[in-house]
């Protein structure tokens, strides 16, 4: 076959996929009822409803989370957000959020292809073998494994579950179509060194032929035909693909074993004297390339073992062995270099993907949430809108309050534990005795079951014969302990809060009859424009609530920043009555110090609170002001050696007097 016919044959894709948007979707046996959508519309527009930057972003989360899920992978993982990667480990699946910010997306294309991010990575998960990465200690067939991985995984998406796959279409837009015309702008007309070309071009072959450039496309004719007899019949399983990878890169080191011929006039490393003249910088930092460069996966996709290839790569493999035979005999040293110059180059294409975006990437190179990365419309108010698709954090029932559900720290828990542990018994078996529901029987009665024990009586005609057997209730009761964490509990106060929230979760969040309800609040350093310029924000950590109880939430109480009373005592007091239904409910205050707001309002608060049934009572550390002027109950504590044992004997009595018994 002529140099011509190869050209035309690469033209054309080969992998029988969508010649638009390049992927693979099965079109028997489905309803069809794409069509009904207009024209420039998006798939997922039936079923979404947006109100908002902020809402199209949950609403996007949400949605992708909910597809993961559907697409019932065997791994159950976490969703998060991350400023540039896309990628799984098989535990957590990020998902970059850089899309949001493009203004040249419309939101139903934004939500598209975020959701056929989360999809792509689904698919890693149903389909890919994790094992396989690591056993590959060449980091260029660690690449080319990626791109054959992605492409597989989602061929096998489009043929088993095709309406997932019409999301890969936007994705594949976004990550390499509109990549590519951007890049062509930025790239300023300079030639990339041929090298990276080749490398660009072998991508883009694979996964989105369009990105082909003419003049790569005639220089490369050769090595391109050779790639498409690899993958002419498609790799089916991750063993197949780490088979076809090898063969790839077999075909680069062919190209550079070509360019070090003298008889072509080449030097080492495979670079002619116009490389070598300075036309392949980048310039000015700027991307530049093909979208095979800017979308390169180096996702965690992989395979392990070695595979059986068809036809295509036996054929490859004969015109390989033709071209090495007018090659002259390399030493060793020659060899050497050869793979040195393949390896230089791909890390040079590696080093260059890294800084554009990228359809998958490897999960090792993932970094904590950087907050100054993440798209605009995730950064503001501090990220929170992350937190709270990713269910970290929550808007308060009470306005200019967030919640953040504390994490667990094993250290801290049983450091407290140790030092209240003996105290715990006394407690809990005073309580269960107290807050018990027991049966009692009635004797003597008038109507009931008969007495078999008063057989004699009822012969004589005595009426007081018979049994009655009852119930005795105690009512349901809900117990908030609320922490001050503001910077002045530091050292004994929050020591000593901390012992006592460790000893009530021990002693009393094991009885049924009650629900315990522990929160430490403090606000944030920042105002939050969502509530107003100037205006602080109640922080509340969960440690304990209904349907969130971690056992070891509680080691992580810790001295933080300023205090917002009012807003934190009404939080968590709607937090008490969205999840309990019980009659009583009994609030205690840990506090120290003044509130950062006017005491009217702390007052003001507490009287409100107090007016619609609910107890509140302030344990006070040391404090530095009169309890009387804010809090209708209070009780003030000096010792601090004794202060969780104090407290945890007081609220004993508190509950324990207000538990209503009923019989029935």
């Amino acid at each position: 076959m002529n140099k011509t016919e190869k050209i035309n044959a690469l033209k054309c894709d080969f992998l029988d996929r969508d010649q638009d948007s390049y992927v693979k979707i099965r079109r028997s046996g489905r309803l069809g009822w794409e069509s009904l959508i207009p024209a420039g519309g998006n798939y997922s527009d039936l079923l979404r409803d947006c109100r908002g930057t902020g809402d199209v972003i949950k609403e996007a989360y949400g949605m992708a989370r909910d597809y993961i899920v559907a697409m019932d992978t065997p791994y159950r993982v976490t969703l998060r957000l991350s400023p540039e990667m896309n990628c799984t480990d098989s535990k957590v699946v990020y998902l970059a959020t850089r899309v949001f910010d493009d203004a040249d997306l419309s939101e139903g294309q934004k939500v598209d292809t975020f959701i056929g991010l989360a999809v792509h990575e689904g698919c890693h998960l149903k389909w890919t073998d994790f094992t396989q990465m690591p056993s590959e200690p060449s980091a260029i067939i660690r690449n080319l494994i990626n791109v054959l991985e992605d492409e597989r995984i989602e061929r096998e998406c489009g043929e088993t579950m095709p309406g997932y796959a019409n999301f890969l279409k936007a994705t594949k837009y976004y990550m390499f179509d509109l990549y590519r015309q951007k890049s062509l702008q930025y790239g300023g007309g300079k030639k990339l060194e041929a090298p990276v070309r080749l490398l660009n071009a072998i991508l883009s072959l694979v996964r989105y032929p369009k990105a082909l450039v003419e003049e790569d496309l005639e220089e490369f004719a050769d090595e391109l035909y050779a790639v498409r007899d690899v993958v002419l019949d498609y790799p089916k399983t991750s063993q197949e693909v780490t088979a076809a990878a090898k063969a790839i890169y077999e075909i680069i080191k062919h190209y550079f074993e070509k360019q070090m011929d003298p008889k072509d006039g080449q030097g080492d490393g495979g670079e002619s004297e116009e490389d070598k003249s300075g036309n392949g910088e980048s310039g000015d930092g700027e991307p530049e390339g093909s979208e095979a460069e800017n979308g390169t996966p180096k996702s965690g996709a992989t395979g392990s073992g070695d595979g059986s290839r068809g036809e295509g790569q036996e054929e490859g493999s004969r015109n390989e062995g033709n071209q090495e035979k007018s090659l002259p005999s390399l030493s060793e040293e020659e060899k050497d270099a050869l793979d040195k110059a393949v390896s230089e180059a791909m890390s040079q294409l590696e080093e260059k993907a890294e800084e554009l975006s990228m359809l998958t990437s490897d999960p090792s190179e993932q970094r904590p949430l950087d907050e100054d990365e993440m798209a605009e419309s995730v950064r503001k108010d501090g990220c929170q809108l992350a937190g709270i698709c990713e269910n970290m954090v929550s808007l308060g029932e009470t306005p200019g309050s967030v919640l953040y559900k504390a994490p667990e720290d094993r250290g801290g828990y049983e450091d407290s534990l140790r030092r209240v542990r003996k105290y715990i018994p006394a407690i809990a078996k005073s309580l269960k005795g107290h807050c018990q529901d027991y049966a009692v029987t009635y004797h003597g009665m008038r109507s009931g079951l008969l007495d078999t024990g008063k057989l004699a009586e009822a012969y004589q005609g005595v009426q007081t014969v018979y049994v009655r057997e009852g119930m005795v209730r105690s009512d349901r009761m809900a117990v908030c302990v609320l922490i001050d964490e503001s910077g002045s509990m530091y050292g004994e106060k929050i020591r000593a809060a901390r012992d006592l929230a460790v000893l009530l979760n021990e002693a009393v969040g094991t009885i049924p009859a009650i629900d315990l309800y522990v929160y430490g609040h403090t606000y944030a350093d920042r105002c939050r424009d969502s509530y107003g310029e100037g205006r602080h924000i109640a922080e509340l950590q969960v440690y304990r609530e209904k349907g969130f109880a971690p056992r070891r939430a509680l080691g992580s109480v810790e001295a933080r920043s300023g205090n917002l009373d009012s807003v934190a005592i009404r939080e968590a007091a709607a937090r008490m009555r969205k999840y309990s239904c019980c009659r009583k409910n009994l609030m205690f205050v840990i506090t120290d110090g003044a509130p950062n707001e006017l005491y009217e309002h702390l007052s003001e608060s507490v009287k409100q609170l107090e007016r619609s049934g609910m107890d509140i009572v302030a344990v006070c550390i040391e404090p530095s002001y009169d309890p009387s002027a804010l809090y209708t109950h209070h009780v003030a504590f000096t010792d601090m050696n004794r202060l969780a044992i104090d407290l945890g004997k007081m609220i004993k009595k508190a509950i324990m007097k207000s538990a209503a018994r009923s019989a029935c």
